[in-house]
């Protein structure tokens, strides 16, 4: 009876995981239409500057995010003009739990269920979003931030952690770029310990002679390499392009 019961307790624990995993929308669209994405600002540290910076945040800037997809998609000859239409959102007053530091199994079921709880109460404003992003602005001035940004396709959640810093405005497009694909199937393409970009996907330009220095990064890689073992942040869109193994993930391109 008590292996019987251990059993059954650690089912009740794992459904629960499951079903977070399992129970969401089908990550590549088909892209029979446009996806919408509302992009909800949020101000972690609820500072002077935060609000300063996002009163010149606005629907400007995400259009360069969807001219930018735009671009990329007619590369691959994709039906859809704009395979992704952006609208802003009003500031939100609670964001989603980022994950924990801890690696502990249960910290993450936790996180995992408290997201998705977060995702089923989320009110939308009216949006109608087909994907959710939350951009979390704050006060810091490093690139890439310290907390880790997440986008994930069963929920078509992005959450994004972007300095609130003018000389770095470019850099915040590249990083809602990256999680929105996230959010659609595709994959990073760095080594996770060295955040160097994996070759040859991870390269925008795998067959260039000489190899190094690119002169783009890869979108999912995020970073230019320039030489053997160094890379540097893509800070603009236009220093970027989405490869061929993402345009594979996100159904772009067929084989």
């Amino acid at each position: 009876m008590p292996r019987k019961l251990r059993i059954l307790l650690l089912l009740i624990v794992l459904a629960p995981l499951v079903w977070f995993f399992r129970i969401g929308t089908d990550p590549v669209p088909d892209w029979q239409q446009p996806l919408r994405v509302a992009v909800y600002p949020y101000n972690v540290d609820a500072s002077a500057a935060v609000d300063a910076y996002l009163a010149g945040f606005g629907q400007a800037d995400l259009d360069l995010i969807g001219d930018y997809f735009a671009d990329q998609a007619d590369r691959y000859h994709l039906p859809l003009q704009r395979p992704f239409e952006f609208v802003i959102g009003q500031r939100i007053a609670n964001a989603p739990p980022m994950p924990p530091r801890e690696q502990a199994w249960l910290g993450q079921l936790q996180w995992a269920l408290s997201l998705r709880l977060w995702r089923m109460r989320f009110d939308d404003q009216g949006l109608a979003p087909d994907i959710v992003t939350v951009a979390r602005f704050n006060a810091v001035t490093e690139v890439p931030p310290s907390h880790h940004s997440i986008g994930i396709a069963e929920l078509r959640l992005a959450i994004a952690n972007l300095p609130a810093v003018e000389t770095h405005r470019g850099y915040g497009r590249v990083l809602l770029a990256h999680e929105i694909l996230h959010t659609v199937g595709a994959q990073d393409l760095y080594h996770p310990a060295t955040g160097l970009p994996v070759f040859p996907a991870g390269y925008a330009e795998p067959n260039r002679d000489p190899r190094y220095p690119q002169a783009e990064a890869e979108l999912m890689a995020g970073r230019i390499p320039v030489e053997p073992g160094r890379a540097v942040q893509a800070m603009a869109l236009d220093q970027t392009r989405i490869g061929p193994r993402t345009a594979r993930e996100i159904g772009w391109l067929q084989d």
